[in-house]
């Protein structure tokens, strides 16, 4: 089939998919137990690392998929949300899903278990993002990795990633995030995020890391083991983050029976190949250069603040807009006293709160700021990009961001998520 006619498919189901209850609340893992059961689905990988946690989790699991390839392994990668096109959810190698195998696998799903054309062959029809994770672990399962390391999408005790069959897992952390889905406590938050360990295999977490107390109590209520890494107290996210990822893939090594200068080496040079595009992500585009990040809550805010101090810049202006259900005024508190202009605009996915609401809150903790509103995203970039020769960023929302790649002619292609330098 030419590549025209496959991407004309991939349109076609990838609309139907994303008209399916796209942020669907679920109740139980009962109905993708379900599939996976009738789909005779074998494991993904012979071995699967599973990493949730609010912020911070899938640089963990990029480290990590990194230096599963700098280690020589087959590995697989899986995250969300996507920036530009679904397949970056979906790794093979370092690579985009390929794309045959990605559509007949979507296809097939859907016809199966969405629910529309005829009745679901399981107990209701499956989330946009239950159908995602099957057609990822077709993918994966066809490919023959080593290894698959996956993302956590929200929560834990309830995503659909805990079906997979999973060796490791870790929690990177945890603060007040999707409040609406999973309590407005962070002990409630906690208990979603344990969710993901089990008694077999190996449970990860920090000995400090945000959320850590309350995280304590969520794994003695669990009642299962833990396997506490040792790290400073004022260790930065990055340097967590770090720290998390070689704990894990020290933990691979054993499963592997592979010794510690094999998996040492790996990690070592995954530090300066990984990427994770979208957080912490410096790219030229019209004509100057652009600090881009996703942050989006306080935590995340905070350390996308640290990275502006590390880069040098003293002022900025910045691209801004927040999904629905961000508080304004609760999260953007670290780069107030750093911004100069705000342009404040919407993602163009409709996934995001009105310009005009979110300049108001910004107004309202910080006065005397410099606020311009454009809904239009196009029109935001454009005045930036012909500010002042004050550093450019954009911040607020991974859809926003997905959007502003776009707009500045970036490709998923370019969303690189590995580049191997030379081996010493």
């Amino acid at each position: 089939m030419s590549t025209h006619s496959l991407l004309d498919r991939k349109a076609r189901i990838e609309q139907r998919l994303f008209e399916q209850n796209q942020f669907a609340i679920k109740y139980d893992l009962d109905a993708m137990q379900e599939a996976v059961e009738l789909l005779a689905l074998p494991a993904p990988a012979r071995h699967t690392i599973l990493v949730g946690g609010t912020n911070g989790k899938g640089s963990t699991c990029s480290l990590v998929h990194a230096a599963a390839l700098e280690w020589g392994l087959r590995a697989g990668l899986y995250t969300s949300p996507h920036l530009i096109d679904i397949r970056e959810r979906v790794r093979v190698a370092g690579e985009l899903a390929p794309l045959e195998p990605w559509v007949d696998a979507l296809e097939d799903l859907w016809d199966r278990f969405a629910g529309r054309s005829r009745p679901s062959a399981v107990s209701r029809p499956l989330t946009y993002f239950e159908l995602v994770t099957l057609a990822a672990w077709r993918v994966f399962a066809d490919a023959s990795l080593d290894v698959l390391v996956a993302e956590v999408g929200m929560g834990g005790r309830l995503d659909a990633t805990n079906v997979l069959p999973h060796d490791l897992r870790a929690i990177t952390g945890v603060s007040m995030d999707h409040m609406a889905f999973l309590g407005d406590r962070v002990e409630a938050i906690a208990r979603e995020k344990v969710g993901i360990f089990r008694q077999d295999g190996a449970n990860y977490l920090l000995e400090h890391t945000q959320g850590i107390g309350a995280l304590r109590c969520a794994v003695e209520g669990a009642d299962v083991s833990v396997r506490w890494v040792p790290t400073a107290p004022d260790a930065s996210p990055p340097m967590r983050n770090q720290t998390l990822a070689r704990a894990l893939v020290a933990g691979l090594a054993a499963l592997r029976g592979a010794g510690e200068e094999t998996w040492e080496g790996a990690c070592r040079r995954a530090e300066a190949s990984a990427r994770w595009p979208g957080r912490r992500d410096r790219r030229f585009a019209r004509g100057r250069w652009w600090w881009l990040d996703g942050a989006h809550n306080e935590e995340s805010l905070a350390a996308l603040r640290a990275w502006w101090d590390e880069e040098g810049l003293a002022r900025v202006q910045v691209v801004f807009g927040l999904s629905p259900g961000r508080d304004v005024a609760e999260v953007i508190g670290p780069l107030v006293p750093v911004v100069d202009h705000w342009w404040v605009t919407e993602a163009r996915s409709g996934r995001a709160q009105r310009a005009e609401d979110v300049a108001a809150g910004i107004r309202s903790v910080a006065p005397g700021a410099r606020v311009s509103v454009c809904p239009v995203l196009e029109e935001a970039l454009t005045a930036a990009a012909l500010a002042a020769a004050t550093p450019c960023a954009v911040a607020g929302s991974l859809y926003l961001l997905g959007d502003v790649l776009s707009a500045l002619g970036f490709t998923p292609e370019d969303l690189r998520v590995w580049e191997p330098g030379e081996r010493s």
